[in-house]
């Protein structure tokens, strides 16, 4: 085997190919599969929006939801570039959702081209190639690129700004800053705690130029282009909560008198949770030994981007608690500096004589069968989410296609936030999984605000349908809501796993407010 650098530039490009083909080949698993990965509830959001846009107007200035009422549907989110991509597709080749998986096989694809050429100028190139592999199947990225969400778009629009960036500063050539100023400001407009990119940008205009640098027109004039995209969008996004009630959290929806954050986890469960995560999802047990060795010393060009891109996310944990304890993907960039690091650390172990390529391969092989362990939950499909799909589908063969439908699910607990503002002021809730799959659109509530006056507002606006995949969980938390279901709606379905019913039109309702 070749030592140093000594690889060829035809032999790095046909490994990294190789390494790419076989990433992509390993995402073609199910990948026209359901729903079933974890944060399903978040990939049925993205691709309702998606199918919204490539139906109604393609428009990603005004995304629509499912979980409307009888509202328009714009909702109050990030700005929806990778749904538009989608919709985009839909129009041609028609509403297949691995379309947006193949979308994401080619953001998988850039990403590691461009860690690549990061990790070849930080550290040497054996080492990107090794970070080009570990990032291709760690099992957060694994996961992220193989599901519905726009996560991978956002780390390779991340990933971007820093690379070219970083090329300007070494090159000095406008083209590169052009680049860079495009992928920063999709990343904030999407994920705008990617503003934490920032930081290891200033260390290396402080590398470049000194202190210096904070008089440098250019560079004002790119934070300008980066922040006041995201700041448009963000004050359209809250005036569409405010005309039309559909919010993602992001500023509307807030329970009256809760802070932002009012769901803020333990300190406890998220360092919890975080250490879960960097153990099995971002490098694997064996990786550790590998990212230490790595990343606690000095890297051969002495540039430091990555361990300060590695603290100024980590930043961002106690600023988005919630976030980072309920979702992995929020620390999906980690990966993008883990694997650079365990990469250079298996280099170095190697170049010291303490580790043979016999021993680096099965260290790389114990990475790999770490990783699929991992990634089994992470993608696995289970018998009740198949039984709620076909729920879903069974109520758009008995809906109309125009009906309004009232879903309900359960919740263990009050959160500080809601999704939907209905006509008479109530904040409600927003699961997209039973309208997705049923196509239609409605209200969607928690079991506990399933109650019979609930139902009574909802019919003025319209609601024509109830159901419900949780029955016997609804009738525990709201039991009068069984007795006017029988009382007053007429049974479509009440057999077997779930409940379907027609309400009763407004005024008949309201004549039999006493028959439950």
């Amino acid at each position: 085997m070749p030592t140093g650098d000594s690889f060829n530039v035809s032999s790095r490009l046909k490994i990294l190919g190789l390494i790419i083909v076989l990433g992509v080949a390993a995402r073609l698993y199910r990948i026209n599969g359901p729903f079933a990965d974890w944060h399903q509830y978040r990939q049925f959001d993205t691709a309702a929006i998606a199918r919204n846009l490539a139906e109604d107007s393609l428009n990603p200035f005004y995304p629509k939801v499912d979980w409307r009422g009888n509202s328009a549907g714009y909702v109050e989110v990030e700005f929806q570039a990778f749904t538009f991509m989608v919709a985009a597709l839909y129009r041609v080749f028609g509403v297949h959702e691995w379309l947006a998986r193949v979308l994401n096989l080619l953001f998988y694809a850039a990403t590691a081209i461009l860690l690549y050429r990061l990790t070849c100028g930080i550290f040497n190139r054996r080492a990107a190639l090794v970070a080009a592999g570990l990032y291709s199947f760690l099992p957060l990225s694994y996961s992220v690129s193989h599901n519905f969400q726009p996560d991978t778009f956002m780390v390779l629009c991340t990933l971007a700004g820093i690379y070219y960036f970083w090329m300007w500063t070494e090159e000095e050539r406008f083209k590169w800053l052009a680049i860079s100023v495009l992928g920063m400001a999709m990343a904030v407009i999407i994920k705008p705690f990617c503003l934490y990119a920032g930081v290891p940008l200033i260390y290396l205009c402080w590398r470049k130029f000194g202190w210096r640098f904070i008089a440098k027109p250019v560079l004002w004039i790119y934070a300008l282009a980066v922040v006041l995209p995201m700041t448009a969008w963000y004050l359209h996004a809250f005036n569409l909560w405010t005309l039309y009630g559909n919010t993602f959290g992001i500023f509307g929806g807030r329970v009256k008198g809760a802070y932002l954050g009012a769901d803020t986890p333990h300190a406890g469960t998220l360092l919890k949770n975080l250490g879960w995560r960097l153990v099995w999802e971002i490098a694997t047990p064996p990786g550790l030994l590998l990212l230490m060795a790595g990343f606690f010393v000095r890297p051969p060009s002495r540039n430091y981007i990555f361990h300060w891109w590695a603290l100024a996310f980590l930043a961002t944990v106690p600023m988005l608690p919630a976030g980072h304890s309920g979702h992995n993907y929020y620390q999906l960039p980690l990966v993008l500096i883990a694997a650079p690091a365990m990469a250079y650390g298996l280099v170095r172990l190697m170049d010291r004589g303490l580790f043979s390529w016999r021993v680096a391969a099965l260290i790389c092989a114990a990475i790999l069968v770490c990783s699929v362990w991992a990634l089994r939950p992470m993608i696995a499909s289970s018998e009740e989410l198949q039984q709620r799909t076909a729920f879903g589908r069974h109520v758009g063969q008995l809906v109309p296609d125009d009906a309004l439908v009232v879903f309900s699910y359960p919740l263990e607990y009050k959160p500080s936030w809601y999704s939907h503002r209905t006509l008479d002021g109530d904040l409600i809730a927003g699961d997209p999984t039973d309208f997705y799959n049923s196509h239609r659109k409605g209200w969607s509530l928690f079991a506990w605000q399933t109650s019979p006056e609930m139902l009574r507002k909802l019919q003025k606006h319209h609601a024509r349908y109830f159901a419900t995949f949780f029955p016997k969980y609804l009738y525990r938390e709201s039991p009068e809501i069984q007795r006017f279901l029988e009382a007053n709606a007429v049974p479509l379905e009440v057999k077997g796993r779930w409940i379907i019913y027609q309400l009763p039109a407004p005024d008949a309702s309201l004549g039999s407010l006493g028959e439950y």
